[in-house]
């Protein structure tokens, strides 16, 4: 079996602290990296993540913004977008 790769987009650490306790509980032999920024994101992009876990609002990027950036990095991988902004 495929080990699955999944990046957490979030700049909060207690918040990204957390979704990476719940994947690590959910999927015990996934790879999963934390990034704070889109900048920081760019650098797993040979990594190939199989899912991306990201908040909307970010230090450098918001809303609409940040989903067509990481289409565009990350075509064709799976997104699951959780955020407090409104």
């Amino acid at each position: 079996m495929k080990n699955q790769k999944i990046l957490v987009l979030e700049d909060h650490p207690l918040i990204s602290m957390v979704i990476e306790d719940v994947c690590k509980d959910m999927a015990p032999h996934a790879q999963i990296h934390v990034a704070t920024s889109l900048v920081q994101a760019r650098e797993h992009l040979f990594e190939k993540p199989d899912l991306i876990i990201f908040d909307l609002t970010l230090v450098d990027s918001k809303g609409q913004e940040t989903i067509e950036w990481l289409d565009s990095m990350f075509p064709k991988v799976c997104g699951l977008i959780y955020t407090g902004f409104v």
